[in-house]
């Protein structure tokens, strides 16, 4: 049986979080996301700086799937216990997102309140409709270099400025050097740096920080560029069906 990552929901959070929900719920309204705030405004206003209070995350269809999309990804595989808020989810460019707000928590204790610790991110996770090979793009570092030992092969590019920016790692590199074909690279090249994964039907990209809503709808445009520069032959190739949720339904 599979082992998912422990989701936490956030019933109240940091003095600022009351304005992000705000904001992302008006971002949710324009692209017709259900959005999740995830938030007790009672509670909120007697919250403790600092402090959090936690509950386990709810067993409803939503969670369950956030749950099974996470486990594949880091940061997601390698700590078992987040924090998560400000949850969208929904359909728009022929892609189901989820995307939300996220920390990981070290030392947690499920006692009412615990104090944040650990890096806090912001996830976009895209499921589209073909099944892509596991690759992950990465900054350069010694750490990404000891995790490619285990089943992934580090893929080198004709782009010495792409194999710079970015340490590839992949089971499958036939399959990886296909989407990332020189377009695609020059793309992700005009782009900030980020940490791109892909497995399965999904795209995700963990931003570290947590960002304001047009940051949000800069990394869905980001992947919506890199999705519609996949070759047609990969498309056609690797398609799967593809049944999205009504979030109105």
């Amino acid at each position: 049986m599979a082992q998912f990552p422990t989701l936490y929901v956030v019933r109240q959070s940091h003095h600022d979080s009351n304005g992000r929900s705000v904001e992302l719920s008006e971002l949710a309204s324009e692209y017709g996301f259900e959005f999740l705030a995830l938030l007790d405004s009672e509670e909120c206003q007697h919250a403790k700086p600092d402090a959090i209070a936690i509950e386990p995350a709810d067993t409803s269809t939503e969670f369950e799937n956030i749950r099974s999309q996470l486990q594949a990804f880091w940061p997601f595989r390698h700590h078992r216990s987040f924090l998560a808020q400000n949850v969208l989810i929904g359909n728009h460019s022929g892609i189901e997102w989820t995307i939300f707000d996220c920390v990981h928590i070290a030392g947690l204790s499920l006692s009412q309140s615990v104090q944040l610790f650990g890096r806090e991110f912001c996830v976009v996770c895209a499921r589209v409709p073909m099944s892509l090979p596991s690759v992950h793009l990465s900054a350069e570092s010694m750490t990404e270099r000891v995790g490619s030992l285990f089943g992934f092969h580090d893929l080198t590019f004709e782009v010495e400025e792409f194999n710079r920016r970015y340490f590839v790692r992949t089971n499958d590199a036939r399959a990886a050097f296909d989407i990332l074909h020189p377009v695609a690279i020059d793309y992700l090249l005009s782009l900030p740096v980020r940490d791109w994964q892909f497995t399965g039907s999904q795209i995700l990209i963990a931003n570290p920080g947590s960002h304001a809503s047009e940051s949000v709808r800069s990394l869905m445009q980001e992947v919506i560029g890199f999705v519609s520069l996949i070759p047609e032959f990969v498309v056609d190739d690797r398609a799967i069906a593809q049944t999205f949720k009504d979030p109105h339904t």
